[in-house]
């Protein structure tokens, strides 16, 4: 179960800091969250937007739920984290390699 909470980890935190996501939804939380608003120097101005833009930031939080998710065990909580955890190998198995068929790491 461990294993598979890193991955949805990974996944949850890749699909709200990158991806667009059902009907925008995450799209439209970062630009809430101002991810999309820059200073002369290029930096993201708001503290929100830079953690919503990183996903190793939001991964920090998604690992907290769930560890919470792992140690409180729910039929609702191993359901999220078994289809997160499987999508999550699945995306990361989909990055490591290309369409072409050459090993991108």
């Amino acid at each position: 179960m461990l294993i598979l909470a890193v991955f949805a980890s990974y996944r949850l935190a890749a699909m709200v800091a990158r991806e667009e996501g059902p009907y925008g939804v995450f799209l439209k939380l970062r630009t809430f969250g101002g991810s999309y608003d820059y200073d002369e120097q290029g930096n993201i101005t708001s503290l929100l937007g830079r953690g919503l833009a990183c996903p190793l930031c939001v991964g920090v939080y998604w690992a907290c739920l769930c560890a919470c998710a792992v140690t409180w065990r729910t039929v609702a909580g191993d359901f999220l984290i078994l289809w997160m955890g499987i999508a999550g190998a699945q995306a990361l198995l989909t990055e490591l390699v290309a369409h072409d068929g050459v090993r991108r790491v």
